[in-house]
């Protein structure tokens, strides 16, 4: 049990060092706009869009295979969660467009 959570771990490590790597190569080379404002919501979409789908490429490819083995399916539970994820997820494009605007 304890090499997998060091295995998860260190996978996880690389994995959002590699993130953050692309993701400030991309916000100061490949998004250009004439202005700051436009550049950023274009950033929020491609990164939203590409958030979700990798997001779901990992849950299924992965998901049963490195945490749970009875993984069968996404399963959407009570409406409350999904509340509370669209506020915690529209709190965090408001700061990261802030972020970007100041960058």
């Amino acid at each position: 049990m304890r090499n997998d959570a060091v295995v998860i771990g260190s996978l996880a490590a690389f994995s959002t060092a590699a993130y953050r790597s692309l993701d400030n190569f991309t916000v100061h080379n490949l998004i250009t706009a004439p202005d700051n404002l436009t550049a950023a919501f274009a950033y929020l979409i491609v990164g939203g869009w590409t958030g979700v789908t990798a997001s779901l490429g990992f849950s299924w490819l992965l998901g049963k295979k490195l945490i749970d083995p009875e993984f069968t399916k996404l399963a959407t539970r009570n409406p409350e969660m999904h509340l509370q994820a669209f506020i915690s997820g529209g709190i965090s494009a408001g700061s990261t467009l802030f972020l970007l605007l100041g960058s």
